[in-house]
C-alpha cells in the first residue's frame, strides 16, 4: 500500500441494544388455593388496636385515679404550709413551699372530666378495631375448585357469585364479591390482599374474576 492510497474503511456491526428486563411471571397456583393471614400486618394491626386501648387506659386511670390522688396530696401539703404560717415556722413554711412547687398545680375538675371522656371513647374504638381485625383475620382465604371459603361467611360457589366492586383492586388489593345463596343468605366476601398472603390472594381473585363472566363488575 502506498502512502498515497487512503486508510481502509473499518466495518463494525452497531452493538444490539440489550432488551429491557421483563417483569417476573406471577407465580402459578394448583387448586386448591388458599392464602393465609399475612402474619406481619396482622401484628401491626394489633399494635394499632393494642395502642389505642392503651391510651384508653392511660385517660380513665389519669381521670378516676391520678389525678384525683394528685390533688388530695397536694391539698394535704397546703394544709401543712397553713399550719407552718400559722405557727411561725418559717423553716417548715419553706419547705412546704418548695414542695408545692415541685408537686405542680391542681388539676381542674375540667381536667379530670376530659380524661375520663377521652378514655371512655377510646376504650370502644380500640374494642371495636381489635374485634374486627381478629374477625378478619382468623382462619384462611381458599378456593377450592368452584367453592370460594372465607373466615365469617358460608361456602360460596362461584355460580351464586352476583357482582364484585372491583375499584379498588389495582391500587389497594381489595375487592368486594356479592354474593346470593340458594336458600337466600346473601353477603359479602372482602378479598384483600393485605389481610392474607399476596400472591395465593391475588391468584384466586384472578380466577373468581375468570370464572364469573356473567357477574356484574362495578
Amino acid at each position: 500500500m502506498s502512502e498515497t492510497d487512503p486508510a481502509p474503511t473499518q466495518y463494525a456491526n452497531e452493538p444490539t441494544p440489550s432488551a429491557p428486563p421483563s417483569a417476573s411471571p406471577k407465580p402459578t397456583f394448583v387448586q386448591p388455593i388458599e392464602a393465609l393471614p399475612d402474619r406481619k400486618f396482622f401484628i401491626k394491626r394489633m399494635v394499632i388496636a393494642g395502642a389505642v386501648l392503651a391510651f384508653a387506659a392511660f385517660f380513665v386511670y389519669d381521670g378516676f385515679v391520678r389525678y384525683p390522688r394528685h390533688n388530695v396530696e397536694r391539698a394535704a401539703l397546703v394544709a401543712e404550709r397553713e399550719a407552718a404560717i400559722a405557727d411561725k415556722n418559717d423553716v417548715k413554711r419553706a419547705e412546704k413551699d418548695k414542695a408545692i412547687r415541685d408537686w405542680g398545680s391542681e388539676h381542674s375538675e375540667t381536667d379530670i372530666l376530659l380524661q375520663k371522656i377521652l378514655g371512655f371513647l377510646l376504650a370502644p374504638v380500640g374494642l371495636y378495631l381489635l374485634t374486627k381485625f381478629l374477625k378478619e383475620s382468623r382462619g384462611s382465604l381458599r378456593l377450592d375448585g368452584d367453592i370460594l371459603y372465607a373466615p365469617g361467611h358460608p361456602p360460596v360457589p362461584i355460580k351464586s357469585i352476583t357482582g364484585v366492586d372491583n375499584v379498588k383492586w389495582d391500587k389497594k388489593g381489595i375487592a368486594l364479591f356479592d354474593y346470593r345463596l340458594a336458600d337466600g343468605t346473601d353477603g359479602t366476601i372482602r378479598v384483600d390482599d393485605f389481610v392474607f398472603n399476596r400472591p395465593p390472594t391475588d391468584a384466586i381473585h384472578d380466577e373468581l374474576i375468570a370464572k364469573m363472566p356473567k357477574a356484574e363488575e362495578v
